[in-house]
């Protein structure tokens, strides 16, 4: 056990290191999702403030839009970042193409959570999709025999990052999923795992209705875990370059060819 807590924190250190990021940081990325879910489960369950926490829920409101916010923004990010790894040729072509599909995938993802855009500016349904889709809208999470579980999705999203920080990847161990964002994707998987399992053993309506908004929370600290680790890795990669010595900076005057220019 001492050689686990050991070898966690040697991993931590490493890397606020390599991410440049603060103890505090490190701190409020580590508690944040599991303080967040209670609190909200407070908030919930308490007459002062359900009205509102229930509000901060519903479609098009604060919850839902920070989503596609964190989603769209990750997905940019990551776009700009394969970018900027091909033109400069710091890493192998393998790690830009893997954050280029992993930026798309945002991408799809955020515009599915606004139906892409069909909530703001209106526009109607095509025919063959309305047919399919059990709400009637734009988007694909909605249409038969994917409508209502995307807890499956929320699940798979979790276990993928919770496995992959310890995962060697090889290749693209450079990509490998911080340390320090185990806490998110664990906590996704705990409240993935608990509506998963309110769909086959039901709980009462008040508890069922209570994890379905929870289910709005959890998507949100997806696309908040998808933007951090994103947002890290460019951190990562993107590290200034070390300031000069001062022999360096002598052998560049030393050697210069316009040392010898007349004035």
């Amino acid at each position: 056990m001492k050689q686990i807590i050991a070898s966690t924190s040697s991993a931590i250190r490493s890397e606020k290191k390599n991410f440049r990021v603060s103890n505090k940081a490190v701190s409020v990325l580590l508690l944040t999702p599991m303080l967040g879910v209670l609190l909200f489960t407070l908030a919930w369950f308490s007459p002062i403030t359900t009205k509102y926490v229930q509000w901060l829920v519903k479609e098009n409101h604060p919850v839902e839009m920070l989503t596609f916010i964190f989603l769209m923004v990750g997905s940019i990010l990551g776009a700009y970042l394969a970018y900027w790894i091909k033109s400069e040729k710091r890493e192998a072509p393998i790690i830009g193409l893997f954050l280029f599909l992993f930026s798309f995938g945002l991408f799809v993802i955020a515009m599915e959570e606004i139906s892409w855009g069909q909530q703001f500016l209106g526009f109607l349904t095509p025919d063959s999709l309305n047919l399919i889709n059990e709400q009637n809208e734009t988007n694909l999470h909605n249409i038969k025999g994917l409508q209502g579980n995307s807890e499956y999705f929320h699940l798979f999203f979790g276990l993928a990052g919770a496995i992959g920080v310890w995962l060697n990847l090889f290749i693209l161990n450079k990509v490998r999923v911080p340390l320090i964002l185990s806490t998110w994707f664990l906590t996704i998987v705990a409240v993935s795992a608990v509506d998963l399992y309110n769909d086959f053993v039901p709980f009462e309506p008040e508890v069922g209705y209570f994890l379905r908004r929870l289910s709005e929370v959890n998507e949100m600290m997806i696309g908040f875990t998808a933007f951090a680790y994103v947002l890290l890795l460019s951190r990562k990669f993107r590290k200034p370059a070390p300031p000069a010595s001062l022999e360096s900076k002598v052998a560049n005057e030393k050697f210069s060819p316009y040392m010898n220019i007349p004035l």
